[in-house]
């Protein structure tokens, strides 16, 4: 049972810091944009009622969608997962996807305020998302270069 303390430690983790940013967000950035970096990076709020990079999809296919996959990765997880950066990179991305859906199921729509230089707005979720599908991708490559 020890081996699931931290997976669900990242993922209690990411689902805090996602859902408190887009709080005080909500509280102290709307219509305001705050430029950290001139024409690169800057803080401004935003509502998204699409998926990823803002794609419209009806709201009902977005939650069924959601947990569609939130219940393949569990599965993946539990049956796949068998080394600690796996059940990492998973909590990671099911911590955003939980933080995501909450607001969805919640507001229909998302808050996003990370503007950086000409992608699309995005948000804390969206990062361990990114960062977690991005390790399992880089593990089953170096997993297949060493075999």
């Amino acid at each position: 049972m020890n081996f699931l303390i931290l997976p669900i430690g990242i993922t209690a983790s990411i689902l805090f810091l996602d859902l408190i940013s887009k709080y005080e967000v909500q509280q102290y950035f709307q219509g305001n944009t705050v430029e950290i970096i001139p024409g690169l990076f800057a803080f401004e709020y935003h509502r998204n009622t699409g998926i990823a990079l803002s794609l419209p999809v009806p709201l009902v296919f977005q939650v069924f969608l959601t947990i569609f996959l939130l219940l393949g990765l569990l599965c993946y997880g539990k049956e796949k997962a068998k080394t600690q950066w796996e059940q990492c990179a998973i909590a990671s991305i099911i911590g955003g996807a939980l933080g995501n859906f909450w607001e969805r199921v919640a507001f229909g729509s998302v808050t996003d305020f990370i503007a950086v230089w000409k992608f699309p707005v995005f948000n804390v979720a969206d990062i361990a998302i990114s960062l977690g599908i991005a390790a399992l991708i880089l593990y089953e490559l170096s997993k297949k270069k060493s075999e």
